[in-house]
């Protein structure tokens, strides 16, 4: 072909191709703007989607411009739209015989793209969906339905390659809207019909300008994020909202500030619901892969407001925030959270504690994405040494039942603790100097620390283990009104194994994961879970001061225990309750016990048991002391020594709150020892005639006290008692059987008829007339006694009287009346037997009536001793001699005229003028020569 042909045929390819360019703009751009093209686009489909632009064009085959673009759609399950300012790409028609859309370098400016699901009968979406986005010309109440089945060819392929977005964005998924500049590019695959969708080749460099979470919450304000992004093949049908992200890949450094920091409750939701918030810049890089996060994330947050917030509590301040994946680790994926300042509160006003530098730690696997993705699995608290302003508030994780309360005071806390799903591990103490507390009706001030482990192993039986756990009180003191005379105490307890945990389809120990207690922990709140739980508990008590083992045991009869010592505690819980079994064994230093008016010391040791278990458990009490000392509440010496004591008591009702009944207290006295008789003497009333010298004794008692009632005995032996009567001495052997039948031990008063006192080896030594001879012996009954043993002592009492013979009587009557040989001869007679009445009281001992003697003589005697005053009569009748010593005013006076009616007219303590009244010749009251006394005690002998 010669150059001129070629010529020509490049001239008619150029014409044609102009020809063909020229009719392509003339047709494709008319296409393009015609109202026609629109509309017939739009009839396809109008069902599935709307499509709509302002002006098209085309400058060359198959690449298409385009201005105002605005579509919107939905497929089975969701509603879309978006719009864009501009938009080109190019379009390969061939692949369209493959059902294949095939765009080319696709860029879109500006675009606002809209996504929200429609309507399902299984989820309910009511708190979100007023959130959604409006969507033009689609109905927000179309219900979804399902997808269309896959045909045998399948949907339309959509295939862009080199799409890029750039400029000012808006997207509105769902309830969340945001808002960013910037621009995002990648290769986009879709197949319609239940088809997958993928995205590979995806980078971003984007400007974020605001993110919101339903309506007005936001989550950031301003950030950046750069880096690069992919999404393998999935079906949008089967893996809808968050469960789309599981086919994320993304690669990413981020810095934005964050209006929210609750994208952490996912990750944390395990440990009781934790929430976090709070408001800072995060900066750092992002590596995420299928929903896991992977090693080379690294992201820290700077938080001017941070709150963690977990069952009802909440920790606020400021401080950061960490996240990092560190492969080597089985947990890779950790959330680190500092606050450099804080707070801690419930709902009071006043803070538990403020401070700095406490520490949440969570770890676990990586995989935080989608909906069903496992959270953190270990979690661990760091709380250094922080304040607490008010002890007081602490009073709500005490249960109501254990009757202690926290009155004020302040303190430092500090601790740690660990969780996993399969075991737990805690520290904590607490120090306090100015702790208030009260229990019942006690309340004290101390200083306290306390030191809490805990531990537990789901392979282990269900619970918390305590071992190692202890507690100190020290410098503790009573406040109110026994303030002022109140020692200061310590006592430190020292778990060496403790066991605490709630009951498991009716094993208390069965065995169950840590989570699962954690979980009813959390459901019931500490107080009610403690106010149930089981427990088993051995311990080590360090105490200075016992009293308080007394108080378990209030009672009328003065129970006291005192003293300082160790105890071993064996302590086991049922649902709450104190179970039978459990004991509290003190091995004491200086040991006092105390009951009525008496204190015994030495050696010894108390045991408490609980004998019945439940809300109001019985107590028994078992104090035993060897080579102690006994004396009265108000004397410093012991009156007896050698002292083998065992005090048993009974309590039932011990609930806290409430008041305990004592059933009975028991004292034993197997053996002790009155060093010196003269302890006695502080009964005896004022001027009294007997005064105790000297003598050593044995005591043996037995001795059992209920509310209102005693029984029992005491028995009191000496060998060598010495006594002074007025102006003589007398000595001898006694033996007094006390025999308790009744009586109202509050008061110390007891019914002791029944009694005896037995003399033998009686001397009297005066003046005028002495006895010494060992073969004599005498006996005093108790017909009817009541005795209240107090100082001085108040007695009530009929007697009969036995006496080998009359000689001591004898004896002292001549030491009073002065010696008289013929007299005494004859009122010396044997086998004496008699009556007496005595009364002591206040002070002052009435004789209404003594008469003793035979059928040859008889000895009476009658008196009153009121202080320094003292008169009285004496009557000696031999056969029908009779004599009468009278005593009156310091005077004595001997008479052998009317000696018997003189003895009888007489009343103690009536004076003169009241003896007239009733008549000089001596009548008496019942008009029979008697009085009431003398009828009563003559009836008596009568009896006899």
């Amino acid at each position: 072909m010669t150059r001129t042909q070629k010529k020509r045929v490049l001239g008619r390819i150029v014409v044609t191709l102009v020809l063909l360019e020229v009719g392509y703009l003339a047709l494709v751009n008319l296409a393009l703007n015609l109202p026609l093209t629109q509309t017939l686009l739009n009839q396809f489909r109008p069902d599935r989607y709307e499509v709509g632009w302002e002006r098209a064009w085309s400058w060359y085959p198959l690449r298409v411009h385009a201005r105002g673009i605005a579509a919107n759609g939905q497929t089975a399950t969701q509603q879309w739209q978006a719009n864009a300012p501009a938009a080109s790409a190019t379009v390969s028609v061939l692949p369209l015989l493959w059902r294949t859309v095939r765009l080319d370098d696709l860029a879109v400016r500006d675009l606002d793209l809209r996504v929200r699901p429609r309507p399902r009968a299984d989820r309910d979406d009511s708190a979100t969906r007023p959130f959604f986005p409006p969507i033009r010309g689609r109905d927000p109440q179309a219900a979804a339905v399902p997808p269309p089945e896959r045909g045998p060819r399948g949907g339309w392929k959509i295939a862009i390659h080199g799409a890029q977005v750039e400029g000012r964005h808006d997207l509105w998924i769902r309830h969340v809207r945001g808002t960013l500049k910037g621009e995002a590019s990648g290769d986009l695959h879709y197949e319609t019909r239940r088809g997958p969708v993928s995205v590979v080749d995806g980078t971003a460099d984007v400007v974020l300008h605001a993110v919101t979470i339903g309506g007005d919450e936001s989550v950031t304000r301003d950030g950046t994020i750069e880096g690069r992004f992919a999404l393998a093949p999935f079906v949008p049908s089967r893996h809808r909202g968050w469960r789309s992200l599981a086919f994320l890949t993304a690669d990413a450094t981020v810095d934005v500030s964050l209006a929210s920091l609750a994208f952490l409750d996912p990750y944390l939701r395990r440990f009781g619901g934790m929430q976090v918030d709070g408001a800072g810049r995060m900066s750092g890089r992002v590596d995420y892969d299928r929903g896991d996060l992977v090693s080379g994330t690294l992201l820290r947050v700077l938080a001017e407001t941070l709150s963690v917030r977990v069952d009802g509590h909440e920790t606020v301040g400021a401080g950061d925030i960490a996240i990092a994946v560190d492969p080597a680790s089985p947990d890779p994926l950790g959330v680190d959270i500092r606050f450099d300042r804080l707070e801690g509160r419930r709902d009071e006003t006043v803070p538990l504690f403020t401070g700095t530098g406490l520490v949440v730690s969570a770890a676990g696997p990586g995989r935080i994405l989608p909906d069903d993705r496992p959270a953190a699995t270990r979690l661990s608290v760091t709380v250094p040494e922080v304040e607490v302003p008010d002890l007081r508030v602490y009073q709500h994780y005490l249960p109501r039942r254990w009757g202690l309360s926290l009155d004020g005071g302040t303190g430092r806390l500090k601790g740690r603790l660990s969780y996993s799903p399969t075991a737990l591990e805690g520290t904590l103490a607490l120090r306090s100097e100015d702790i208030e507390t009260g229990i019942r009706d006690y309340r004290f001030a101390s200083n306290l620390e306390l030191d809490l482990r805990l531990a537990g192993e789901a392979s282990e039986r269900t619970g918390l283990d305590l071992s190692g756990s202890s507690l100190r009180l020290y410098d503790a003191r009573l406040l109110g009104a026994e303030a002022g005379t109140a020692v200061p105490w310590t006592l430190s307890l020292t778990v060496d194994r403790g066991r605490l945990g709630a009951p498991a389809d009716g094993d208390p120990w069965a065995p169950q994961s840590v989570h699962s207690l954690a979980r009813e922990l959390r459901e019931a709140g500490l107080a009610d879970w403690l106010s149930s739980a089981d427990a088993e508990l051995d311990a080590v008590l360090d105490l200075s001061d016992l009293r308080w083992l007394g108080a378990l045991f209030r009672n009328p009869f003065g129970l006291t225990i005192n003293g300082a010592g160790e105890a071993i505690l064996d302590l086991q819980l049922a649902a709450g309750d104190i179970s039978a079994g459990s004991r509290l064994q003190v091995v004491p230093r200086e040991l006092t016990v105390g009951v009525l008016d008496y204190v015994a010391g030495g050696d010894g040791e108390v045991l408490v048991t609980v004998e019945q278990g439940g809300a109001e458990p019985g107590l028994y009490l078992d104090a035993r002391l060897d080579n102690a000392g006994l004396r009265r509440r108000s004397e410093d010496t012991p009156m007896i020594d050698r002292v083998s004591l065992s005090l048993t008591a009974r309590a039932t009702g011990l609930g806290l709150r409430g008041e305990r009944e004592v059933g009975e207290v028991r004292l034993r006295i197997p053996s002790a020892r009155v060093a010196d008789m003269r302890v006695y003497n502080a009964y005896l009333p004022a001027g009294a005639p007997l005064s105790l010298e000297g003598g050593q004794a044995d005591l043996i008692a037995d001795i059992r006290l209920e509310p209102g009632s005693a029984s029992g005995f005491v028995t009191l032996e000496s060998e060598g008692l010495r006594a002074r009567l007025d102006e003589q001495e007398v000595a001898g052997r006694i033996r007094l059987d006390v025999r308790i039948r009744d009586g109202q031990p509050e008061d110390m008063t007891f019914d002791i008829a029944g009694s005896q006192l037995l003399l033998d080896r009686f001397r009297v030594s005066g003046e005028q007339g002495n006895f010494d001879q060992a073969d004599w012996g005498a006996g005093i009954r108790l017909d009817s006694a009541e005795v209240q043993w107090r100082r001085p002592i108040r007695l009530d009492m009929e007697a009969g009287i036995e006496m080998t013979d009359s000689r001591p009587i004898v004896a002292m009557f001549a030491n009073q009346r002065g010696e008289h040989p013929f007299l005494q001869k004859i009122v010396t007679v044997e086998d004496v037997r008699g009556e007496a009445l005595l009364r002591v009281v206040d002070n002052e001992v009435r004789l209404p009536y003594a008469l003793a003697g035979s059928d040859k003589i008889t000895v009476g005697a009658k008196g009153l001793i009121r202080g320094d005053d003292r008169e009285g009569v004496f009557l000696a009748r031999y056969r029908r001699l009779q004599g009468i010593l009278k005593l009156r005013d310091g005077e004595r006076d001997f008479d052998l005229i009317r000696a018997r009616k003189t003895f009888d007219a007489y009343v103690p303590g009536e004076t003169p003028l009241e003896m007239g009244r009733r008549g000089v010749s001596g009548a008496r009251e019942d008009g029979t020569g008697r009085t009431r006394d003398d009828a009563a005690a003559e009836a008596a002998n009568a009896g006899r």
